[in-house]
């Protein structure tokens, strides 16, 4: 909800609603699911997978959406060799 307007959530980062469908939240052992764990406390972002068990999304306060499962490593490309997910480190294995 934004502004007390209800809104679809699984819109893709290109603006469209996905086509395939989505899900949201833990599959339930009963064949159910459950939507524990798919929106943040609060309430800002809402997490989803494409229907066709493809990537997973997080909507972010109703107006983009971001690919989470998408990976965020540069391998240190980054500002002074850092990386989104953590400092470049040279390698120790031989």
């Amino acid at each position: 909800m934004v502004d007390g307007t209800l809104q679809l959530v699984n819109i893709l980062p290109n603006g469209q609603p996905d086509p395939n469908g989505s899900s949201a939240g833990e599959p339930q052992p009963t064949g159910g699911g459950s939507i524990r764990n798919a929106l943040s406390a609060d309430g800002l972002r809402a997490a989803f997978q494409d229907g066709s068990g493809g990537p997973i999304y997080v909507r972010v306060d109703g107006t983009s959406t971001v690919a989470a499962s998408a990976s965020q490593k540069t391998n240190g490309s980054g500002p002074g060799g850092s990386d989104r997910v953590g400092p470049a480190v040279p390698s120790t294995r031989r």
